[in-house]
C-alpha cells in the first residue's frame, strides 16, 4: 500500500486529495519524534475505511471511520489505558448517536439523533439516495 507522509499531500476545496497531481489511493500519516500518530486511509483522493490517531505513550486514541470523505461508521476515542471515553455513531456525516464518559467510565453526556430534529429528514433522503 502507498503510504506517504500527511505534508505531501494537496487538497482542494472540496477536500479531494492528490499526490503528485494524481488522486491518492493510500495512507496519509503523520510523524513526530519518528512515531506514527496518525493515519488516514484514501481511496481515489477522498478518505475511505478506518483512520487512527494515537497518543503520545503509542497507545490508540482515536478511530474514525470515513466514506467518501465524510464521517461514516463508528468513532472511538481512547483514554490512555485504552477504555472508551466517547463513542459516536454517523451516517452520512449526519450524528446519529453519542455516548461520552468520564475517567471513572460513568456517562457523563448522550445523544441520539430522533424524528423531530431538523437533520432526521436530511438522513431519511441520504438514505435513500446513497448505498454506501
Amino acid at each position: 500500500m502507498n503510504e506517504v507522509p500527511d505534508d505531501d499531500l494537496d487538497f482542494d476545496e472540496d477536500l479531494i486529495y492528490t499526490y503528485r497531481g494524481e488522486l491518492f489511493t493510500g495512507v496519509g500519516y503523520e510523524e513526530s519524534d519518528g512515531r506514527r500518530i496518525s493515519e488516514i486511509h484514501y481511496v481515489n483522493g477522498r478518505q475511505e475505511g478506518v483512520s487512527r490517531g494515537w497518543h503520545a505513550d503509542g497507545s490508540l486514541c482515536e478511530e474514525t471511520s470515513y466514506r467518501q470523505n465524510v464521517l461514516h461508521g463508528t468513532r472511538f476515542r481512547y483514554d490512555t489505558e485504552g477504555h472508551v471515553r466517547l463513542e459516536e455513531k454517523y451516517e452520512y456525516g449526519i450524528l446519529l448517536s453519542k455516548v461520552e464518559r468520564n475517567a471513572q467510565r460513568e456517562v457523563t453526556d448522550t445523544f441520539e439523533l430522533t424524528p423531530t430534529d431538523p437533520l432526521w429528514k436530511t438522513l431519511i433522503d441520504f438514505r435513500g439516495r446513497f448505498k454506501w
